[in-house]
């Protein structure tokens, strides 16, 4: 027990320094703003002495508030990482026992997928005995869904991957496992499409051209740090290949435009949402509700 405290301590120490950028950078702020509030306070107070005091001291009250306010958002934000760091540890926990993999396993979290999500991903792949898992964005999700296939005994994985050295990455790092007879990976260049009157860089249309019959569609990609809805194709071209019963996956939804345009697109398309507990991306599970007109038949449809 006490190892094992020890050994969060020392995880969570580790990577302090990191989450104590943005507490630093609001330091430098408040030393900047109080350099200022004492220059302003001096002129004034030479100037009108009267006036001075009432401003300088609305200011200092003002700026002790701004400092409060941030002072608990941080410490909110480094109780938040606690909670995501302990299930983080957990979930990688079950994530080893359930796939027992014969060599470890690149790095979760960050630009991959959170490790709590790929205990879901586990549980989803062993829940529907599928044929056919298709990612957009491989990587470390992709020897997951590999090993658990492999103990599926059933189905394959299509790994698309929009640049060949990441691609060439993941194709060593299954083979290296030992997932090459289940997994595929596909270099689809980003090209300029047109989809409901706007312009989007996404994956090369004609590497999708013999898929059909998707029951597990993961959107991990392309990359989109600016939160400007480039995934968003993925969901439109390719939702009517799904097979009966197929679900979405769609990571990193805590980007607030990504998150709504998903959640209207879902209402619109007449897909149900499930948001797992306290997903550190706020992953989101789509399951199609059968009775909207909106369902394809799983077929080559969709892309045009």
């Amino acid at each position: 027990m006490r190892h094992r405290a020890l050994q969060r301590f020392c995880i969570g120490l580790s990577d302090f320094p990191n989450r104590l950028d943005s507490i630093s950078f609001s330091v430098k702020a408040a030393a900047i703003a109080t350099l200022g509030w004492v220059v302003f306070s001096l002129v004034l107070g030479h100037i009108a002495p009267m006036y001075g005091i009432l401003a300088s001291g609305s200011l200092m009250m003002l700026y002790l508030l701004l400092l409060i306010f941030t002072i608990i958002r941080q410490l909110n934000t480094l109780l938040r990482f606690r909670v995501y760091d302990e299930r983080a540890l957990q979930a990688m926990a079950g994530v080893y026992l359930s796939l027992k993999p014969e060599k470890p396993l690149p790095f979760l979290r960050s630009a991959a997928l959170s490790t709590d999500t790929c205990l879901e991903y586990i549980r989803l792949i062993k829940e529907i005995r599928l044929k056919l898992i298709l990612e957009l964005g491989g990587g470390s999700s992709s020897l997951i869904a590999g090993y658990q296939l492999k103990l599926n005994g059933e189905g394959r994985l299509i790994a698309i991957d929009h640049e060949k050295k990441w691609g060439e990455i993941t194709e060593g790092n299954l083979l290296r496992h030992g997932l090459a007879d289940v997994a595929e990976v596909r270099i689809a260049p980003l090209k300029a499409i047109e989809l409901n009157g706007r312009e989007y860089n996404w994956y090369d249309l004609k590497e999708f051209e013999d898929i059909v019959s998707i029951d597990i569609l993961l959107i991990d990609g392309p990359p989109d740090t600016s939160d400007g809805g480039l995934r968003y194709p993925g969901l439109e071209l390719l939702y009517r290949r799904l097979s009966h019963g197929g679900v979405i996956l769609i990571d990193d939804c805590v980007m607030p435009r990504w998150n709504k345009q998903v959640l209207d697109w879902a209402k619109e398309r007449g897909f149900e949402v499930e948001s797992f507990y306290l997903n550190e991306k706020n992953t989101l599970l789509l399951r199609h509700n059968r009775h909207v007109s909106t369902w394809g038949d799983g077929g080559a449809g969709g892309l045009e």
